[in-house]
């Protein structure tokens, strides 16, 4: 089901819209009652300037598949008040803020998965931002599952910007980061079970790294990555890539003195096109 929203309206119960459809546009939406536990969302499209503030406290989109989005100037989806994100049951689900638009998501402190394979996208593209300012874990949690919480551009051309200021640890995550794409995590200083793909003129600032273990860091198109610490790196996991590809590109990991394989899978270190 899908529900058009042209004019203000306030909403004095809980939203519980599995599978459905919000469409935001050029209003205003307003939950009056915050709701009682995890509740699953709809999916949320606020356009045309509109904005849509949603009260709840820990945001349970493990049904899979859903979209919660921002597009357009001054176009605002308010859930400053969640503090745990679960997802990771089915499907892959989308936090997207573009061409102006703005997803506050200060309160969040985690991003925890359950126990089956998906992806949890958060995508900016065109001056939009996500608010993750509070955020300090990802993937902290009892799950075994490969879930993946990827920071991306939502378009082809690649720009935008990922601030992070509170990450401390990230696990079974992805940041991809082309030219034109910079994410700032200045306090993040365990990286595991995660992929850097950093390319060209992006910036990823890190604080010092001293857990890398586990995770594949491809580096390409004269970019430089320096900043991990660790003295050890553990790859047994399996099928870990540590690359540097490109005349220029440097993947300086000078201060492992010990590093283990052969787990899982087949893991590769390589240097090509001029790369280091």
């Amino acid at each position: 089901a899908t529900l058009n929203v042209y004019i203000p309206l306030t909403v004095e119960d809980a939203i519980n819209g599995l599978g459905a459809n919000l469409n935001i546009i050029g209003t205003t939406l307003t939950l009056a009652t915050p709701p009682a536990g995890a509740d699953a969302p709809p999916n949320i499209f606020v356009r045309s300037g509109g904005s849509a503030t949603l009260a709840y406290s820990v945001l349970d989109i493990t049904s899979g598949s859903v979209t919660l989005s921002a597009d357009g100037a001054g176009s605002v989806l308010d859930l400053h008040t969640v503090q745990i994100l679960t997802f990771g049951f089915n499907g892959g689900d989308l936090v997207s803020a573009t061409n102006g638009g703005t997803v506050n998501l200060s309160g969040l402190t985690a991003i925890q998965r359950v126990f089956r394979d998906s992806a949890l996208s958060f995508s900016v593209a065109g001056g939009g931002t996500i608010n993750l300012s509070s955020l300090q874990t990802i993937g902290v949690d009892s799950s075994g599952s490969g879930a993946l919480t990827i920071f991306q551009a939502a378009t082809a051309s690649g720009t935008g910007t990922f601030s992070l200021p509170s990450l401390t640890t990230a696990r079974f995550t992805v940041f991809n980061v082309p030219t034109g794409m910079t994410v700032n995590a200045p306090t993040l200083t365990s990286l595991t079970l995660s992929t850097i793909n950093l390319s060209g003129s992006g910036v990823f600032t890190t604080g010092p790294l001293s857990e890398i273990d586990n995770s594949s860091i491809q580096i390409s198109g004269g970019a430089v990555f320096n900043t991990a610490t660790a003295t050890s790196d553990n790859i047994s996991n399996g099928s870990v890539t540590l690359s540097a590809d490109g005349a220029g590109s440097i993947l300086d990991l000078h201060t492992v003195q010990t590093l283990t394989f052969g787990f899982n899978g087949g893991d590769l270190v390589s240097a090509t096109n001029g790369g280091t």
